[in-house]
């Protein structure tokens, strides 16, 4: 009899250690599981976090083209649709010298200091006159019949540009011409473009019509002018003559607005 209890008493330990062996395997499964789900979770959430690589982009902003029509212009097909010009920026007036004021005082009785006026940039350095050569003799007619000449521009500061209707720089260009014009046309300057499209009249009318801030003469056929200044390689090109028609500089591109400017005001303040 007390070997059966002992033999029921041994049968029930062997099964309970059975079953803490059983519960201890299967919480170590689990928890293996969730870091294996924790860590795919980690990666997964790294893959979707980084960036994709982005590829470099190029300028939209060419400086020049080159001055060979089939370069923008073929013969057998129409004209490509002009980019719209901006419109000029009307010229800033002057600001007068205000009238001397009474300097403040501060507490202490001394006066307060006055305020500097910032300075203007100090304009470009020309080429020497004895340098300088004559600029080609050349005649054209523009739109509106007139004759355009070197000697037409005798006593003036003239800066000749040569440009096309299929040029995107010479689009982007139109705007800073148009103010220089309407801003030192008084004091003397002469601005005047001519295209060297093939088809002249047919293709730069529609143009000019199209942009009537134009506010300079336009040449429609300006190809043998170019000849006469040597060729023009790329466009836009622009010379820029003294009062005694004499090259000062020659532009070759886009050439930014400002250093435009400052070479036109030097010239213009220049003794003939």
């Amino acid at each position: 009899m007390q070997n059966r209890e002992c033999g029921s008493r041994m049968n029930i330990l062997v099964g309970c250690l059975l079953l803490a062996c059983l519960s201890v395997l299967v919480i170590a499964g689990c928890g293996g599981d969730r870091k294996s789900e924790a860590a795919t979770a980690r990666t997964e959430s790294a893959e979707v976090a980084a960036p994709p690589p982005q590829a470099p982009t190029a300028s939209e902003t060419p400086a020049a083209q080159p001055a060979t029509p089939d370069a923008g212009e073929p013969d057998d097909t129409p004209a490509p649709a002009q980019p719209r010009v901006a419109e000029p920026r009307p010229a800033e007036p002057r600001a007068q010298a205000p009238a001397p004021a009474v300097q403040p005082q501060s507490q202490t009785g001394a006066p307060a200091a006055a305020e500097v006026p910032a300075e203007e940039p100090p304009l470009p350095v020309l080429t020497p006159v004895g340098e300088r050569r004559p600029a080609p003799a050349f005649e054209a007619t523009d739109m509106a019949g007139r004759p355009v000449s070197l000697a037409g521009m005798k006593g003036k500061v003239g800066l000749v540009v040569f440009w096309a209707t299929w040029c995107r720089p010479c689009m982007m260009e139109i705007p800073h011409l148009v103010r220089l014009q309407q801003s030192y046309g008084k004091q003397g300057l002469s601005i005047v473009g001519l295209s060297i499209d093939r088809r002249g009249m047919a293709v730069v009318k529609p143009f000019v019509d199209k942009h009537p801030e134009i506010n300079y003469p336009i040449v429609p056929s300006g190809l043998a002018a170019a000849d006469a200044f040597g060729g023009i390689a790329s466009i836009p090109t622009s010379f820029l003559i003294d009062r005694e028609g004499r090259v000062i500089r020659m532009f070759v591109g886009l050439m930014p607005g400002e250093t435009l400017e400052g070479f036109v005001k030097a010239a213009l303040q220049e003794a003939s």
